[in-house]
């Protein structure tokens, strides 16, 4: 048998080694895309911010915030809205409404007396009644609806101790409006109780105030 010479060798083993990069090349990964699972999703996630520039991962996180928050991103936010808010003035004998975008409505009110002052403090509206019974506070009368109502027609209701109740009310004396002469709830003329239970509802903010 003949042998081959060292330059053939080297020629043969050129070939070969060509062959398999060549075969190697043609090979084609069945599974061309990486699989994400929820193991190795953090890392590839941590593997594209560390390829965003600086601005790309902070406008990325801020989108994915958006998307948590329930909104898509860019999309605007809705305009938050101002609840109305009555403050009412003891010393000065007046609640004013205070609403978003529209004037600030006075009315003229009767107080709480000396024996029976109407709390100070930051409340909410918890009750609404038209038509409303009255009980005397010491003698525990009912007084139905009508003109002997001491309630008017009306009745807001801010504050209780689980007993009493103290509120914004109508009357049936509204020469005593401008005075300090209840037994702790804020008498309305009648036609401004009824404007205000129309701007009002249930969870209004009311802040008293000396």
């Amino acid at each position: 048998m003949q042998r081959q010479s060292p330059i053939t060798r080297c020629f043969v083993g050129l070939c070969f080694g060509s062959a398999m990069a060549l075969a190697a090349l043609e090979w084609r990964n069945p599974f061309p895309d990486p699989v994400i699972t929820p193991e190795n999703l953090s890392t590839i996630n941590e593997s594209i911010n560390e390829s965003q520039s600086p601005f790309s991962r902070l406008q990325s996180r801020l989108q994915k915030r958006e998307l948590f928050s329930g909104r898509q991103p860019n999309q605007p936010k809705a305009a938050e809205q101002s609840p109305v808010t009555l403050r009412l003035s003891l010393s000065g004998r007046y609640l004013e409404v205070e609403s978003l975008g529209k004037p600030v409505i006075r009315y003229e009110v009767a107080v709480g007396q000396t024996a029976w002052q109407t709390p100070v403090g930051s409340f909410t509206v918890t009750s609404m009644i038209e038509q409303p019974t009255w009980q005397h506070p010491l003698t525990k009368e009912d007084i139905p609806p009508g003109p002997d109502n001491p309630l008017g027609d009306r009745w807001i209701g801010f504050w209780t101790d689980g007993k009493a109740q103290i509120g914004f009310h109508g009357t049936n004396q509204e020469e005593l409006i401008g005075q300090a002469v209840s037994h702790g709830c804020v008498r309305m003329r009648n036609r401004d109780i009824r404007d205000l239970y129309e701007r009002v509802e249930l969870g209004v903010a009311v802040e008293v105030f000396q």
